[in-house]
């Protein structure tokens, strides 16, 4: 699956492909600086979240993570989209 946030716009701020055996995220930039400008109040909050999303690769093969690629993907993008008023959206 693929799990997305969206901004208020619908552009794709972040993407996550949740494989059964790998996960893989991409910031797209345009939107991310769109939104981080719209945001610069918040912008090393920003910043250090979404580069936690971009290293969710590493989070499920190097900590343990005991659920599935989804479960990871859906866990992270709710709690970063709820808190900065992004829409979670899955494919």
């Amino acid at each position: 699956m693929i799990h997305f946030l969206r901004d208020d716009r619908n552009n794709t701020v972040v993407d996550v492909e949740a494989l059964p055996e790998d996960i893989h995220s991409v910031v797209c930039i345009d939107h991310y600086s769109r939104f981080l400008l719209k945001n610069l109040n918040r912008a090393d909050e920003i910043a250090a979240d979404f580069n936690h999303l971009q290293e969710i690769r590493g989070e499920f093969f190097e900590t343990g993570w005991v659920g599935t690629t989804d479960e990871l993907a859906a866990f992270r993008l709710r709690a970063v989209g709820t808190k900065y008023g992004l829409d979670y959206v899955v494919d």
